[in-house]
C-alpha cells in the first residue's frame, strides 16, 4: 500500500494504520518522495561523510499562497485534515529534518491563522535534534513568492539548498572554493520513490519508507501544535 502523507489526522491515526497493515500482512509506504530526490541525497551523502563537520544548525523553510479550495473544504477542516500548513506539505520538511539530521527531541512553536482557517496557515518552530543541532524550521500558506530552502550548517562549512525544488545545491567549506551541484529530478514528483519501491515490492524486502516515519512525523507535527498552545517547549516522546 503506498499511502499519501501525512497518513492520518494525527498519531494515533498514522498508528492504527501501521498496525493494520502489519497484522494483515500488508506492505505499506508513505509517499514522502523527497527523500529521493537527487539533491536531497546528495545532501544524505555530505552530511554522512562529514562533509561540513558537526551540524550546529538549519534553516528549513517552505513558503506557498493558498487561501482554500471551495471543492476540497477537508483541507482546512481540523477534523478531516488535523492541521493546515504544517500537517500538509510542511510534512514533508518534518521528514526530511528526520531524515537529514536525526530525531528531534525537542521543539518551541507558534502557530497562526490569519486567514481565518480551522487550521494553521503559519507555523514556525525551533527545534532541536538528538545530536543538539538547532533547526529553524518555518511553513507557510500566505507568502505569494514561493520559497523551498534546506540551508545546513556545520563547524566546517555550509549547504544550500535553494530552492530544493529545482536541485540546485551550493557547497561551502573552509578553505575551499564554493561548489555548485544541479541535481534535477528525473521525472514527476514521485518518480524516484517509485523507482526506490519496485525492487521491495518485487522481493518482498521491507519499504523505503514505512509507515512508521509517518507516526515520527505526526510526533514532532503535534508537539509543534501543543507548544503554541501550552506556550512552552515540548519534549518529544
Amino acid at each position: 500500500m503506498l499511502c499519501e502523507k501525512p497518513t492520518g489526522t494525527n498519531r494515533d491515526d498514522a498508528q492504527s494504520i501501521v498496525d493494520v497493515c502489519r497484522t494483515s500482512g500488508v506492505p505499506l509506504t508513505v509517499a514522502y518522495y523527497r527523500r529521493f530526490w537527487p539533491v536531497v541525497q546528495k545532501m544524505k551523502a555530505l552530511l554522512a561523510e562529514n562533509g561540513i563537520g558537526r551540524v550546529v544548525s538549519a534553516r528549513v523553510q517552505l513558503a506557498d499562497y493558498f487561501d482554500g479550495d471551495p471543492k476540497r473544504l477537508w483541507l482546512t477542516s481540523l477534523r478531516e485534515a488535523g492541521g493546515g500548513a504544517l500537517a500538509n506539505a510542511g510534512s514533508h520538511w518534518v521528514d526530511l529534518i528526520r531524515y537529514l539530521l536525526g530525531e528531534v527531541t525537542e521543539v518551541m512553536a507558534y502557530c497562526s491563522s490569519t486567514a481565518g482557517f480551522e487550521v494553521e496557515d503559519t507555523a514556525v518552530a525551533i527545534m532541536r535534534t538528538e545530536t543538539e543541532a538547532f533547526v529553524s524550521f518555518s511553513s507557510t500558506w500566505q507568502e505569494r513568492v514561493g520559497v523551498n530552502d534546506v540551508d545546513i550548517c556545520g563547524t566546517h562549512g555550509r549547504t544550500v539548498a535553494s530552492p530544493l525544488s529545482a536541485g540546485r545545491l551550493k557547497l561551502f567549506r573552509f578553505g575551499k572554493e564554493q561548489e555548485l551541484f544541479e541535481l534535477a529530478r528525473s521525472g514527476p514528483a514521485h518518480h524516484e520513490l517509485i523507482q526506490e519501491l519496485i525492487t521491495p515490492l518485487q522481493t518482498g524486502q521491507s519499504s523505503p519508507v514505512p509507515g512508521e516515519e509517518a507516526v515520527a512525523a505526526w510526533r514532532i507535527i503535534e508537539a509543534t501544535h501543543r507548544s503554541n498552545t501550552e506556550g512552552c517547549r515540548i519534549k518529544i516522546v
